[in-house]
Order: structure tokens, then sequence, then C-alpha cells
């Protein structure tokens, strides 16, 4: 049998890629515009007026205008406000376009998916037509596991709580909140970072709560947030002297 490679020491290769910003390209065809529609190529500004005490959608709005700045519509044309609407439910909101544009919502998770809503509308034309959408998800939990997070199982075990990789940059943060992702599963085990009756806390406890809770931090500014995924209590049975159930030795 030939022996398993090891591990690749330091920060995999892949990481320095999730970092890097996809630069917007416009490859529009332009022309005439129709009567009811509107030209953004004007250019457009942004008027956030939503209430964001915590500042949870300065990411989205940071995107919003890097993505003005990069297809080269920047200006005071035409104005795209961000209102609150308390009318609406959970990630419910509406993108107005007249003569202007204006996004609401009621909670900052339904103004996050209008901001990547309307670039991806921009995105496939300048020409937008004048019309009223309102949209609310029908997935409420849309959880996706990190493709490039290491697994903590054989071969390699790998805890990314007990390094000091940043397995989510921000420009990869900003990918997935992009494509509707509000949720990350981590695996984690339960015992390596909590104190029970049944087993002492980890000596390695606060190191990995401190990473977990820096990587919540950062997540939650992208509207994410992070599915502990644990199998215990079944393995400590092995431990604890229980019998254990048939399948799981």
């Amino acid at each position: 049998m030939q022996p398993m490679p090891s591990y690749p020491a330091g920060e995999p290769l892949f990481v320095d890629l999730l970092r890097k910003h996809q630069v917007f390209i416009p490859n529009w065809e332009t022309g005439t515009c129709p009567a009811d529609h509107l030209d953004v190529t004007g250019g457009l500004q942004v008027d956030f007026q939503f209430p964001d005490p915590e500042k949870l959608l300065e990411t989205a709005v940071s995107d919003l205008e890097r993505f003005i700045s990069e297809a080269g519509i920047s200006g005071k044309a035409i104005t795209v406000s961000i209102l609150h609407n308390a009318a609406f439910s959970k990630e419910e909101y509406r993108i107005r376009i007249d003569d202007n544009i204006t996004i609401s919502a009621a909670d900052t998770e339904g103004i996050r998916r209008a901001v990547y809503a309307l670039t991806d509308m921009i995105a496939a034309s300048p020409y937008l037509r004048k019309e009223s959408i309102t949209k609310k998800p029908w997935i409420k939990n849309r959880i996706s596991r990190c493709f490039f997070g290491p697994i903590k199982r054989p071969p390699f075990n790998i805890d990314e709580l007990m390094n000091d990789i940043d397995y989510y940059p921000s420009e990869y943060l900003s990918r997935l909140a992009h494509d509707g992702v509000n949720g990350l599963w981590l695996t984690i085990a339960f015992r390596e970072i909590c104190n029970t009756s049944i087993r002492p806390a980890s000596p390695d406890a606060a190191r990995r709560i401190a990473k977990l809770q820096d990587t919540v931090n950062r997540c939650r500014r992208y509207g994410i947030k992070i599915w502990v995924f644990a199998i215990e209590p079944i393995y400590w049975a092995k431990q604890t002297g229980n019998p254990v159930p048939p399948g799981c030795e």
C-alpha cells in the first residue's frame, strides 16, 4: 500500500485566490435605450437611508459602490435610494425603477438580497425596465460547506480552529453572500470546545472558541451565520462506559 501523502504545511495556495476580488468588466450590447427603460450609463449615486446601527450592510453597499465604479457608471444623474419599509417580511425586498431606483426592505438581509439583485440586473444590461419588483426567499436557510475548508477526519484530520489560516476571506464571503448563501457549516468536535460533567474542557478550548467567535463575527457582516456540525454525544459512549449503538463503533 502506498503511504498517504502528508498535508502541505503552511497556508494552502488556494487561500490567496479566495482573497482576490473578481473585477467586473462590462460587456454590454448598447444602442438606443427603449422608452420604457432607464439608462444607467448616465451615472449612479447611492443614497443609503436604511437604519443600520451595527453597520451590517457596509459590506453590501461597499460592493455596490465598487461595482458602479468598475462598470464606469459613477455619477449623479440617477439616485439609488436604500430605504426601510416595515411592511415587508424577513428578507423580502422591493426594487422600484422609474426615473431613479429605490430599494426597500424591512431588515438588513432583505436589503442585502436587493443590492445583489440590482447589481446582477445592471451587469446584464445598462438599460433597466421601468417596473416594481418584489421578491422574498422560499428557502430560509441556505447553508454551504466551504469547499476549501479542511476536513476534520482521516487521513489528514485538519482542525481549522487550531491554525491561523483564514479560510473565509472577505472577498470569498462577498461572493457567497452575492450567491444567496446565508449559512456556513463548520465541522467541530463538541467535546473540544465545551466543559461538561462527563468530560473536562480541552486544554485548547479557549483557542478554538476564540477563532470560532472571530469567524462568526466576520461572517455576520455578510449576513452569513455559522452552523456547527457535531456528532456527539455518540462518540462519548466509548469514553463513559455506556454501550455503543450498532454501526457507531
